[in-house]
C-alpha cells in the first residue's frame, strides 16, 4: 500500500487596475469596427455575446476580448461569433486584418472567428498575387492571439494562397513580435485550383511562440504543390531571420496534397534569411502527406525538437529532411516516431549544403543513429487520443534532463504537455516523448493536473491588460495539518521602485 502526502492547491487572485476605457458593443457601440475606430492605444473593446457579422481592421494596441477576458470562463468564446461571411469587398475577406499601428500589446481574445475567405495581396518579391488569412492576417506590427476558436475558413482561388486560419507575414512592414496561444485553429482548408497553396492552419514567420494550440483537421492542396496542412513556417523576405517557439500543441488530423502534413519549416529562398525553430511538448498525429514528411519536413535551417512524440502519421515517411536553400542542422532528445504506416521515421532528402543531425535518448522505429536511442514499442495506452505510455513502455525513465547536442547544452523542459513535472515523480530519470508516464502519482490523485510542491506566482491574465489584471499564486499546504504560509505579493515599476503591496499576511 502506497503512502502519500495529499497537497491542497491554495489558490489568491487579485485585480490591479490601468488607465484605459472599456468600450462594450453592442452596448454602447452597434458594431465592433465602430468601437475600434473610437479607441485610442491602451483601450479595451469588451463584446457581449452573440454572432457579429463583420471583417474588422486593427491598426492600435487595444484590448479586443469577449467576456471570457472578464471571467474566463470558456463558454463566452463558442458563444461569441466575428463571423467574416459577407465582406464588403471580395478581396478584403479576412475575419480579422492587423497592419501598422499594433505590436504584441494588441490583444484578440475570446472569440470564435469563423467563414472567413481571406485577404488578396501582391507580392512584389514572387511577383504574384497571393490569399492570405482566412481568420486573421498580420501583415505588419504585432498581436497577442490567444483563447480563440478559428475554424470553418476556406480559401479557395486561382491565386496562390497561404494561412487558412492564421497567416503572419511581413507584407506591410515589419512584425517585431508575435504570440499565438491556446487557440483552437481547425477544420480550415485552403486550395489554389492554378499554383501552390501553403499552410492549411497557420503561416508563421518572423519572431514569436505558439503555445498551447489545437491545430486539428486542416488541409490543403495545390497543383503545383500543397505543403503543410497544419503549420507553414518560413524566413520573412527582406526582413530578417525567423526564430519561432512551439511548445505544448497538439497538431492532429492535418493533410497535405503534397509534403509536411503537420507542419513544413523552410528557408525562403528568395533572400536565404534563416529559420530556426524549437520544437518542444508538441504531439503530432494522425497527419497525412502523399509525398513526404508526414508529420514534419524541415528544408534548411536550425531545428530542436525536445520531448516530442510523433504518432500514427502516414505517409512515405515521419520526418524529412532537405539542403536545398542552405545548410541544415538538426538537434532531436528525447522524441518518440512511432509510425507504422511509414516506411522510414526520418529520411534526407536532396542537397547540397552541409547536413548535420544531433540525435541522442531517442525511440525511432525505423532507427537512428547517436546515443542512447532505442528503437522498441514505445507502446502507448490503447486508445489515447494524446499517446501516453503504457506502464510497461521501454520510453519511461530511459530519456534524460540535459545533454550536449553540437557543443550546446540542451534540457528536457520542466513540465510535460499536460503541465505534469518533469520528471514524475521529481528525482527520477525523465521519460521519452511529450508525456511523462504518470505511474507512482496516487491513484486518487487526477492524472491531468499538476500539483504544486513549492510557491508559485502564474502569469498574470490578461497580459498586457486594460483596464484590470488578475494575478494569481498558489501556496502548498500538507492536508490535514495547521500549516500557515507568510506571504507578500508586491508590485514594482520598470525601474525596481516598489509602488503597490497587494498581500502581507
Amino acid at each position: 500500500m502506497r503512502s502519500c502526502v495529499v497537497l491542497c492547491l491554495l489558490i489568491f487572485m487579485f485585480v490591479i487596475t490601468a488607465e484605459g476605457t472599456i468600450r462594450r458593443v453592442p452596448q454602447d457601440y452597434a458594431k465592433i469596427q465602430l468601437a475600434i475606430n473610437a479607441s485610442i492605444d491602451g483601450d479595451t473593446v469588451l463584446v457581449s455575446e452573440g454572432t457579429y457579422f463583420e471583417n474588422l481592421v486593427l491598426i492600435k494596441k487595444i484590448v479586443l476580448g469577449s467576456y471570457f477576458i472578464i471571467d474566463r470562463d470558456t463558454s463566452h468564446i463558442s458563444k461569441t461569433v466575428i463571423d467574416g461571411s459577407t465582406p464588403r469587398h471580395p478581396d478584403s475577406a479576412s475575419v480579422i486584418l492587423i497592419t501598422t499601428g499594433t505590436d504584441s500589446t494588441t490583444v484578440i481574445s475570446g472569440f470564435t472567428l469563423r467563414r472567413g475567405s481571406g485577404t488578396r495581396v501582391f507580392d512584389s518579391w514572387w511577383n504574384q498575387h497571393w490569399r492570405c488569412g482566412g481568420g486573421i492576417v498580420l501583415l505588419a506590427g504585432g498581436a497577442r492571439i490567444a483563447n480563440n476558436i478559428i475554424a470553418n475558413n476556406t480559401l479557395i482561388t486561382s491565386d496562390a494562397v497561404v494561412g487558412g486560419g492564421i497567416h503572419v507575414w511581413t507584407q506591410e512592414g515589419p512584425i517585431p513580435f508575435w504570440i499565438i496561444e491556446d487557440n483552437k485553429i481547425i477544420n480550415n482548408n485552403i486550395r489554389s485550383t492554378s499554383v501552390e497553396a501553403e499552410g492549411g492552419a497557420v503561416h508563421l514567420t518572423e519572431q514569436g511562440r505558439f503555445n498551447n494550440n489545437v491545430v486539428m483537421n486542416n488541409s490543403v492542396a495545390g497543383v503545383n504543390y500543397g505543403h503543410a496542412g497544419g503549420i507553414w513556417i518560413t524566413s520573412a523576405l527582406g526582413y530578417g531571420s525567423t526564430y519561432i517557439e512551439l511548445s505544448n500543441n497538439y497538431i492532429c488530423g492535418n493533410t497535405a496534397s503534397h509534403s509536411g502534413g503537420g507542419m513544413l519549416a523552410a528557408m525562403n529562398g528568395a533572400s536565404g534569411e534563416l529559420t530556426t525553430t524549437i520544437l518542444t511538448n508538441n504531439v503530432f498525429c494522425n497527419n497525412s502527406s502523399s509525398t513526404g514528411g508526414a508529420a514534419i519536413q524541415f528544408q534548411s535551417g536550425i531545428h530542436t525538437l525536445i520531448n516530442n512524440t510523433l504518432a500514427n502519421n502516414n505517409g512515405p515517411n515521419t520526418v524529412r529532411v532537405f539542403s536545398t536553400i542552405g545548410a541544415l542542422v538538426m538537434r532531436m532528445l528525447n522524441n518518440i516516431l512511432w509510425n507504422p504506416s511509414v516506411s522510414s521515421e526520418y529520411v534526407v532528402g536532396s542537397g547540397t549544403y552541409t547536413r548535420t543531425r544531433y540525435s541522442n535518448y531517442n525511440c525511432v522505429r525505423t532507427g537512428l543513429t547517436g546515443t542512447n536511442n532505442i528503437t522498441g514499442d514505445p507502446i502507448f495506452m490503447s486508445g489515447d487520443t494524446l499517446y501516453r505510455l503504457s506502464q510497461n513502455s521501454p520510453c519511461i525513465g530511459t530519456g534524460i534532463s540535459s545533454d550536449v547536442l553540437g557543443g550546446e547544452t540542451w534540457f528536457a523542459p520542466p513540465f510535460d504537455f499536460l503541465k505534469t513535472p518533469r520528471p514524475n515523480p521529481v528525482g527520477s530519470i525523465p521519460d521519452i516523448g511529450a508525456l511523462e508516464h504518470t505511474l507512482g502519482v496516487p491513484t486518487d490523485v487526477d492524472e491531468n493536473k499538476s500539483y504544486p510542491f513549492e510557491f508559485g506566482l502564474s502569469q498574470n491574465y490578461p497580459n498586457p491588460f486594460n483596464p484590470s489584471t488578475i494575478i494569481k499564486y498558489s501556496v502548498p499546504v500538507s492536508a490535514g495539518a495547521n500549516n500557515h504560509s507568510s506571504v507578500q505579493l508586491k508590485v514594482f515599476d520598470i525601474l525596481g521602485r516598489e509602488v503597490a503591496t497587494l498581500v502581507n499576511e
